[in-house]
C-alpha cells in the first residue's frame, strides 16, 4: 500500500507510477492511497493508463484527527502487508494511519536532503515500535535522514532513481521551437526542467543568461510550473533578458524538447536524486549544473558533466560558452553521461532493487 500526498507531475510521483507498471506479474500488488488534489490532471491520466489502482481519501483543510481516521480506516480495510510513505507529508500522515491500522512494516521514502516537518518526523520516530525502515534515494539523503531525524543504524537503504531508456519520445523540432518563441535562426538553446519554487535557485540562471546576452547566440527555456512564475517573470525583465529566457509552463513532452537543447543547465540548491538531471543524461545532453549534496551520485565531474558552486555565476557561464564552442567537448560529456545510465539508472534496475527491498523486509533481512 502505498501513501503519497497527490497524483501528478513530479519526481516522486512518476518513480511510483513506474515501479508499479515495471513490476512482474505475480511478484507484488500494489495500492496508492492520496489525498491531497493536484491541478494535474495528466498526472491522474498518466496513472490510468498504467493500470494502477488508486483511491483518494479526503483531507479537508491541513490535517485533523478526522482525516487520520479515514487514512487509517483507509490502511485498515487494504491490509497490506507493506506500507510505503512517500515524501515527509505522508511519510507523518502516513505513518500515523499505518501504525494505527496495524500495519506491521511501514517505509517511509525521503526523497530530498532538504526535509520538511523535521519535527513531526522526530516525534514519530520515537513510536516506531521497531517497524519503521527508510528508503532514500541518494547516499546525500540517507545522511540527513540520519542526521536530521535521526534514523537508526540499519534502517535507512538507497534505492537510486530510475528511468526507462525503452522509451522513444516524440521529437520537437527545433526550429518551430525557435519561432513559437521569436528566437533567430541559429538560435543555440539551453534547457532547464523544475519547478518553479526557491529551491532550484532560478535567480541564478537569470544571472547566467544575463552573462551570455549579448556574448553568446543563446537562449534560455524553462519548462516547468510553480508559485514563483510571477517573481521569476519580474526578475527576468529587471536583468533585461525576458526577450533571451522563454518560461513554458508545466510540459509533458520533456524529452522531446531535450532533443532539441544543445545544453542543459540545473541551478538546484538542494536535491535527492533529481529525475530533471537523470533524463538529461539519458537523452546525451552536455550538462552545466551546480553543486548540491548528493551530486556525485549521479555525475562525475567534469566526465559526465561540468559542475560549478552555487552562485557562481561566472564559472556557469564559462561552462555554458565553452560547451557550446566545442562541440566535441560537449559530445563526449553528452554520451559519457549516457553511458552512465544505460550501467546504473535503468527503470529495470530501480524496479528489481524496490521489489527486492520489499522481499528483505518480508523476510526481516532489512
Amino acid at each position: 500500500m502505498h501513501v503519497i500526498p497527490q497524483i501528478g507531475i513530479g519526481g516522486a510521483e512518476m518513480q511510483l507510477c513506474r515501479l508499479i507498471s515495471g513490476t512482474p506479474a505475480g511478484r507484488a500488488e500494489h495500492r496508492v492511497l492520496f489525498y491531497s488534489d493536484s491541478l494535474d490532471e495528466q498526472g491522474f491520466q498518466v496513472y490510468r493508463d498504467s493500470g494502477v489502482v488508486f483511491s483518494r481519501v479526503e483531507r479537508g483543510r491541513g490535517g485533523s484527527p478526522a482525516f487520520l481516521w479515514r487514512l487509517t480506516k483507509a490502511v485498515a480495510e487494504r491490509r497490506p502487508d507493506i506500507v510505503h510513505c512517500w515524501l515527509p507529508s505522508a511519510a507523518f500522515w502516513g505513518r500515523w494511519a499505518a501504525t494505527l491500522a496495524g500495519a506491521k512494516r511501514i517505509v517511509l521514502a525521503i526523497r530530498n536532503t532538504h526535509i520538511d516537518l523535521v519535527r513531526l518526523l522526530r516525534v514519530s520516530r520515537l513510536a516506531d515500535g521497531g517497524r519503521i525502515w527508510y528508503l532514500v534515494n541518494s547516499t546525500a539523503t540517507a545522511e540527513a535522514v540520519a542526521r536530521v531525524i535521526g534514523a537508526p543504524p540499519g534502517r535507512t537503504t538507497v534505492v537510486w532513481n530510475g528511468i526507462d531508456l525503452r522509451e522513444r519520445p516524440s521529437p520537437v523540432p527545433r526550429e518551430a521551437l525557435l519561432q513559437r518563441y521569436g528566437c533567430p535562426s541559429g538560435t543555440r538553446v539551453v534547457l532547464t526542467v523544475g519547478r518553479l519554487t526557491a529551491i532550484k535557485n532560478y535567480p541564478m540562471l537569470l544571472r547566467v543568461a544575463a552573462r551570455c546576452r549579448g556574448r553568446l547566440p543563446v537562449h534560455f527555456f524553462v519548462a516547468g510550473h510553480g508559485e514563483l512564475e510571477t517573481d521569476l517573470k519580474n526578475r527576468a525583465r529587471e536583468l533585461n533578458v525576458a526577450d533571451t529566457v522563454h518560461f513554458l509552463g508545466l510540459r509533458r513532452d520533456v524529452p522531446g524538447l531535450l532533443g532539441a537543447a544543445d545544453l542543459f543547465c540545473y541551478t538546484s540548491r538542494y536535491e535527492g536524486f533529481p529525475n530533471a538531471l537523470l533524463e538529461a543524461m539519458a537523452a546525451a545532453r552536455p550538462i552545466v549544473t551546480a553543486r548540491f549534496a548528493g551530486v556525485e551520485d549521479l555525475i562525475a565531474p567534469g566526465l559526465t558533466a561540468r559542475v560549478v558552486d552555487p552562485d557562481d555565476d561566472e564559472a556557469a557561464f564559462e561552462a555554458v560558452r565553452t560547451l557550446l564552442e566545442d562541440p566535441a567537448a560537449a559530445a563526449g560529456l553528452g554520451a559519457a553521461a549516457r553511458r552512465t545510465v544505460e550501467e546504473r539508472f535503468t527503470m529495470e534496475r530501480m524496479v528489481e532493487a524496490t521489489l527486492g527491498y520489499y522481499d528483505r523486509i518480508m523476510s526481516g533481512l532489512a
